[in-house]
């Protein structure tokens, strides 16, 4: 059986028992449909129980046919028909004395994505937790894949990797940061909520950093003057204000104007490297609302990688995945447009460009080594501008494939990920 793999993998096997803290695990299977999953952990010394969580009653009532309730192989199957979303806190489900949880979910990017705080919950509370995603990758998790089930693949998030943007979040409101960012308090909630993946209502909490920015320039006389002063004065925080608009999804010209201005406002202080993210981002924002303009300026931005220079070979690596992105993006607008020959000309340039920036990684980094990665960090500090996008070992031909990562990892948004599904799909 194909979901049996995924116990075994983790360890889960129908063998003697462990010795480790994976005794007594329970298993909560969220969306579990007929039990499939929830069967699949019957017969596992290591998992004490199996529960299954749908909002389906006949579902519920299928489950109980096809894998049984109470005690089924020595394992305790229950089953609970419920709404999720009304569920405040996974111990509803688990109970208080749990204490080593395996957490399996395969929904919808929807459901997942606004499951997403009651799983971070779990982390804090729960002492031993692994999180398995089917064909959804949760965005700014630390997790790897696990393998393949029937075509799609899975992926493990485990408790010691999943508290990193927890602990990222805490120190930016302790207002740890670098690249000489303004230390406002608002920041600080801002960048925190950014970690943790909640960007509703964070354009308008950056907005007032930029604020409280722009109004020490004394020729600023309306808010839209102290904005656009901000920016100038502080085109990083500028760049984040225009991220969280872009992620926002509301108002996507605003976004692009932000973006726009930060990228001139790099230029500016000789910072292009920057300054050339910066403006890819605005095409993005662009490309959302008028598609004809964006694929202008996306053709006069994006050649332009190949003539940043600079001591940060990190940075640089950055700015090509952005490149990259950017081609991406123009691929599935020429698709759009019928240009087909562009579109597939783009994104072959975007593959190659994408395995020699792998390619240039590996030498870079995992070259290294552990303590090659623990040099990066250490160099990079606490909070970076550059974090705003996944790491350029995260950036893959393959990834913009998924629709779901494209749209909430990268942040292109809805209408960009449709289109780019579109051609993906030669539709």
């Amino acid at each position: 059986m194909v979901a049996s793999r995924i116990f075994d993998t983790l360890g889960h096997s129908k063998g003697p028992a462990p010795e480790s803290s994976t005794r007594g695990t329970t298993h909560l299977d969220l969306g579990c449909g007929w039990g499939s999953l929830n069967r699949a952990a019957l017969g596992r010394p290591s998992i004490s129980r199996t529960i299954g969580v749908d909002n389906d009653g006949g579902m519920i009532k299928e489950a109980e046919r096809r894998v049984g309730v109470g005690e089924v192989d020595g394992t305790d199957v229950r089953w609970v028909e419920g709404d999720l979303k009304a569920c405040a806190d996974l111990r509803e489900y688990v109970g208080e004395s749990c204490t080593s949880a395996l957490i399996t979910t395969y929904m919808v990017t929807d459901g997942l994505t606004a499951l997403r705080p009651l799983l971070g919950g779990a982390l804090r509370d729960i002492e031993h937790v692994t999180i398995i995603t089917v064909d959804y990758e949760i965005e700014g998790w630390a997790g790897r894949e696990g393998g393949d089930m029937m075509g799609l693949t899975w992926y493990i998030y485990n408790l010691d990797s999943m508290p990193v943007n927890y602990q990222k979040a805490l120190s930016y409101l302790d207002g740890d940061d670098t690249d000489g960012e303004v230390g406002l308090a608002t920041t600080g909630i801002a960048r925190s909520r950014k970690a943790l993946g909640s960007y509703a209502g964070l354009g308008s909490q950056y907005r007032s950093a930029l604020l409280s920015v722009g109004r020490g320039d004394r020729y600023a006389e309306t808010e839209a003057d102290m904005v656009a002063s901000g920016i100038q004065r502080n085109p990083y925080l500028g760049w984040e204000y225009g991220d969280a608009l872009r992620r926002e999804g509301r108002d996507q010209g605003e976004a692009f104007r932000v973006l726009d201005a930060a990228g001139d406002a790099f230029e500016g202080i000789g910072d292009p490297v920057r300054g050339y993210m910066s403006q890819v981002e605005s095409c993005i924002a662009l490309a959302s609302y008028d598609p004809a303009s964006a694929i202008s300026k996306l053709e006069r931005v994006v050649p332009k990688s190949t003539r940043l220079e600079g001591r940060d070979v990190g940075l640089l690596q950055r700015a090509v995945g952005k490149e990259c992105e950017g081609r991406v993006l123009l691929a599935s607008l020429y698709w759009e447009k019928g240009e087909k020959a562009r579109a597939e000309d783009a994104f072959g340039e975007a593959e190659a460009r994408l395995a020699q920036l792998e390619d240039d990684y590996v030498k870079r980094i995992k070259g290294k080594g552990k303590e090659g990665k623990d040099e990066e960090e250490k160099r990079r500090g606490g909070f970076s501008i550059d974090d705003t996008g996944p790491a350029v070992g995260e950036v893959s031909a393959a990834k913009f494939k998924k629709a779901e990562w494209v749209e909430g990892t990268l942040g292109w948004g809805e209408r960009n990920g449709e289109r780019l599904t579109k051609f993906i799909k030669l539709a």
